[in-house]
């Protein structure tokens, strides 16, 4: 549960400097070792008050650069999320 706390922190910190969210899910993800979807959804959905329906398009998305979405598209779809609630 700290682990989870710490990067939900993380998270919050991040998106209040203005970071986007591919740079906040590639961190989780390096930093935090935390890379499964369920989890990344999990962090965001608690950090910013989300509902499952404006992040769920992070499942879209890899740190690899090998998913659906690339960082300028996960950053435009989470922007409104993390924007308004930093």
């Amino acid at each position: 549960m700290a682990r989870l706390d710490q990067a939900i922190a993380s998270a919050k910190v991040m998106a209040s400097n203005g970071c986007p969210a591919s740079q906040i899910l590639r961190h989780l993800s390096i930093d935090h070792g935390i890379s499964d979807t369920l989890s990344l959804v999990q962090i965001f959905k608690q950090a910013f008050s989300a509902n499952i329906g404006e992040i769920s398009c992070i499942g879209g998305w890899t740190e690899d650069g090998s998913g659906e979405l690339n960082d300028e598209a996960i950053n435009s779809l989470l922007q409104v999320v993390i924007g308004s609630r930093a």
